[in-house]
């Protein structure tokens, strides 16, 4: 933080000031995560990411994905750090093959996705509330596969939650020319 006023910390897009022209790990609001030098930044945190990898981890072992120049529009960051070059290379990680680790990342994901089911399952059977729209669709409307009736039923519950919103809050109403609020029920 040799850029600053002592006793000053910067919130914003101008702390990245000192980032320019180094290494940094950016992960993004997708999960992703980049590794590039930053080589430029505006006022919105948007990044320009050079000689960027996307970087896989799955357990202890990890892959590269080489992406190049890299646009990061600033709203997906979610974290960004500066990776000490000389810690770098002693990580307690392995260095895999790309394809080995989009392999075994299906394979994670496609576990995962059993377990969460199962687990939303024995919730929904306990009495737990759990996202079961489609499932919850099927035993209302009686039949699977019918997308339109689907369709016309969401819609029907949107138009619903519309008219119970509308009725039951008050609108306030502004009149510029005297700035008064009424209210209408």
């Amino acid at each position: 933080m040799d850029g600053f006023i002592p006793g000053q910390i910067f919130t914003t897009s101008a702390s990245l000031v000192d980032s320019v022209d180094k290494k940094l790990l950016v992960v993004l609001r997708d999960g992703r995560k980049l590794i590039g030098v930053l080589r430029s930044f505006d006022q919105f945190a948007n990044l320009v990411l050079q000689d960027t990898v996307e970087r896989i981890y799955v357990g202890d072992a990890y892959g590269d994905i080489p992406r190049g120049i890299f646009i990061i529009r600033g709203e997906n960051v979610v974290l960004l750090g500066e990776i000490d070059l000389d810690k770098e290379d002693i990580l307690p990680l392995r260095e895999k093959p790309i394809d080995e680790i989009l392999a075994e990342q299906r394979e994670e994901i496609e576990d995962r996705q059993k377990r969460d089911k199962l687990k939303n399952k024995m919730l929904h059977d306990r009495g737990f509330s759990v996202d079961f729209t489609e499932t919850d669709l099927v035993k209302i409307l009686g039949r699977e596969n019918n997308r339109e009736a689907e369709r016309k039923h969401m819609s029907a519950i949107s138009t619903a939650w519309i008219a119970a919103i509308v009725t039951a809050l008050p609108v306030l109403l502004i009149d510029n020319s005297y700035n008064v609020g009424i209210f209408l029920r």
